[in-house]
């Protein structure tokens, strides 16, 4: 009797020891699984954190600063001539508006091209750059170059024009580029328009303001205001500081 009982309890324990094995390498398999996710989750994070660390590097350091701000007054435009408007401007009302830009130290290349510039003044436009020769350009004929158009454009376009270095791309700090904005409505018809009529934000009148946000292809941005002069003398300098 003695014998047989512990027999059968000695089959008992191995039957428990062999479910306890089971369990044990059931666990270690999920712990092992879980791990692997942990891992694999751990990396998806580093990599989105410095993909999030190198845009938001990019949209402090890769950025630009406007030296000088100038407008363009109605009393001379030039060989542009008053036919090409389709309204002409006051010899007191601003017809053109330039930004010098540069680069912020430390910065890499900076394409212009792919920039955007929200212009806020009677109304909000959203300017894109054109890829049409700039008819407003400093040259031997004035302001307006020969057989120089801007490509037929559906909304509001800004120009831009080398100072030193390339036309587009800010490639150093020693770099110049001047954003042109045109004011005013253009005529297709005089050769300053291509296709349709060049429609820009209004004249800035003397007093006016508009404020400027340039937006970059690395998501920074730029805020300055265009204040025209309260008195614009017919008689001084065509040329006047915003």
């Amino acid at each position: 009797m003695v014998f047989t009982n512990d027999t059968s309890n000695t089959n008992d324990r191995g039957q428990v020891g062999i479910g306890t094995l089971i369990v044990f390498i059931a666990m270690v398999l999920v712990a092992a699984i879980a791990a692997g996710v942990l891992i694999n989750t751990a990396g998806f994070l580093q990599t989105q954190a410095e993909a999030t660390g190198e845009e938001s590097t990019a949209q402090v350091s890769d950025s630009i600063q406007i030296i000088s701000q100038t407008g363009q007054t109605g009393q001379d435009t030039g060989e542009l001539g008053t036919d090409e408007f389709d309204g002409e401007p006051d010899d007191d009302a601003i017809w053109k508006v330039a930004l010098t830009v540069q680069q912020t130290p430390g910065a890499d290349a900076i394409d212009l091209s792919d920039a955007t510039i929200q212009y806020l003044g009677d109304g909000v436009e959203i300017l894109t750059h054109t890829e049409g020769d700039d008819p407003f350009g400093a040259g031997d004929d004035g302001p307006l170059q020969d057989d120089a158009e801007i490509a037929g454009e559906d909304s509001p376009v800004f120009l831009t024009r080398a100072v030193q270095g390339d036309n587009e791309v800010l490639n150093d700090n020693d770099d110049r580029i001047d954003i042109v904005i045109p004011l005013g409505e253009y005529d297709s018809n005089e050769g300053v328009a291509d296709d349709s009529n060049l429609v820009q934000p209004d004249f800035l009148e003397e007093g006016d303001d508009a404020e400027l946000t340039i937006s970059l292809s690395s998501g920074s941005q730029v805020v300055t205001t265009l204040n025209a002069p309260d008195i614009i003398d017919e008689n001084n300098d065509p040329a006047v500081s915003l």
